[in-house]
């Protein structure tokens, strides 16, 4: 499958945010690019709270969350990896 479009978000500490800003992006992706496929990359930069839990969690269930969550590291590894 060929993605179409990435929307990128960063996180930090945002266990209170996440589930609510996902399920906002969904509807409206879904909406402008119904027959595109898409992808929502999230980059988690070292939150001390449970917000790396609970994107491994949605990973699970969003086929548009390519898991596991980024970090910084990660994201960096997968850029230079695909240039």
């Amino acid at each position: 499958m060929t993605i179409d479009y990435s929307v990128i978000i960063p996180l930090k500490d945002e266990e209170d945010n996440i589930e609510e800003l996902i399920e906002e992006i969904e509807p409206v992706m879904e909406g402008l690019a119904p027959e595109h496929h898409w992808e929502l990359i999230c980059v988690d930069d070292g939150s001390t709270d449970h917000t790396l839990h609970i994107l491994e969690k949605l990973c699970k269930t969003k086929s548009y969350l390519p898991g596991p969550p980024f970090t910084p590291t990660s994201i960096r590894r997968t850029a230079v990896r695909e240039t």
